[in-house]
């Protein structure tokens, strides 16, 4: 489980990580028992796939009509599932992957520091969903405040990715791009099968 202090120093230690600050690494547990409990953040994090999956569902009347289906138990298992999966994804692919790039060392760290920055990250976009949800927003202001939410959670991707890592440009960015591809292929994959 994870404790209250543990969690004050590691948002201490991702905000100091968002301006650019290697001292940041210092505050997160990279034991092995810190690399588990940071998958907990997934549950801190569950009010944004919740806003997310209540927004589709008010899409069909923001002009989404193929979004109709959007509605009973199968949709919020599969959202939720796909959720799960996009946490789980990227860790599981570099794990296979972080000898040959030369980053196994440095393993644990980054993706204790990529969970625990995702508390940080998703904050952009949750605050426009939920502006949205409330109906304060249009579905086109929507889409612009959530393209501008991308940019920050990828912009803070890459340097957690940087610092944890000491990787050079292009494979920072690769690591980044993975990522996001990999999310993007999962829930891709969950819209066509809950898809009319």
């Amino acid at each position: 489980m994870i404790g209250v202090g543990e969690i004050v120093r590691s948002l201490e230690g991702s905000w100091r990580l968002l301006v650019g600050d290697e001292r940041g690494m210092r505050s997160y547990d990279t034991s092995i028992e810190g690399f588990w409990r940071s998958f907990g953040v997934m549950v801190a994090c569950l009010p944004m796939p919740l806003v997310e999956l209540t927004a589709q569902r008010l899409l069909p009347a923001a002009g989404r009509p193929e979004a109709e289906a959007a509605g009973g138990p199968l949709f919020w298992i599969v959202g939720l599932a796909a959720y799960a999966l996009s946490w789980i994804a990227f860790p599981l692919l570099l794990a296979a992957l972080a000898k040959p790039l030369g980053i196994a060392r440095v393993y644990v760290p980054y993706m204790v520091a990529r969970n625990w920055t995702t508390l940080i990250s998703t904050v952009p976009s949750f605050v426009v969903t939920t502006l949205f949800v409330l109906g304060l927003i249009s579905t086109k202001t929507l889409g612009s405040l959530n393209l501008a939410a991308l940019g920050f959670a990828l912009y803070y991707a890459w340097q957690v990715t940087r610092i944890a890592c000491a990787t050079p440009f292009g494979l920072t960015s690769g690591l980044v791009a993975l990522d996001f591809v990999l999310s993007l292929v999962v829930y891709t994959a969950a819209d066509r099968l809950i898809g009319p």
